[in-house]
């Protein structure tokens, strides 16, 4: 009767054994699966242009950073660079003073996305720009001036104008 207990007690130890290295494994699985499927979290706002005269294909630099959660945008150089792959979403507030043309575009790479145009004969004026775009990790997005000029000028006054750029990953 013992050596059957010991038997039982043997294979019963081997069960729990096997169950509990079958449920690490499958635990590990998960976890693996879930860190692919899971969008980081990536978005970047930044506001006031270091210049406010524009140049033609001058980079937008905006110097004051209010958000940069996953560190893609840079202050110094004003571009965002993808930190994982995925679709992105940018935007860029663009304000011009009184009689003041302001050609803007958001450009990847090199290529423009979305350009905008700004200008108001009567008082100062903001418009608003938007594009989604799939990005590769290490690719670049900035707002470029795409005719510039010594009567083109962007405009910040606060509380009322904001000139800006953000973005935010949405699906990776």
């Amino acid at each position: 009767m013992e050596e059957g207990e010991r038997n039982q007690s043997s294979t019963l130890e081997k069960i729990v054994s096997d169950s509990n290295t079958t449920l690490e494994h499958t635990i590990a699985a998960f976890h693996d699966i879930k860190d692919q499927i899971a969008t980081p979290l990536v978005y970047f706002h930044a506001r006031s242009p270091q210049t406010t005269s524009l140049s033609t294909s001058e980079v937008i630099v905006y110097k004051t950073v209010e958000a940069n959660q996953g560190n893609g945008y840079s202050a110094t150089t004003g571009k965002f660079s993808a930190p994982v792959r995925g679709l992105y979403f940018f935007f860029m507030h663009t304000c011009s003073p009184v009689s003041i043309y302001v050609y803007l575009q958001i450009v990847k790479e090199g290529s423009a996305l979305m350009a905008s145009v700004n200008y108001d004969k009567d008082s100062g004026a903001c418009s608003s720009s938007q594009v989604f775009v799939q990005l590769d990790a290490g690719e670049t997005v900035w707002v470029q001036c795409s005719s510039g000029a010594s009567n083109r000028q962007l405009y910040e006054n606060h509380p009322y104008y904001w000139t800006s750029f953000g973005g935010a990953l949405i699906h990776n």
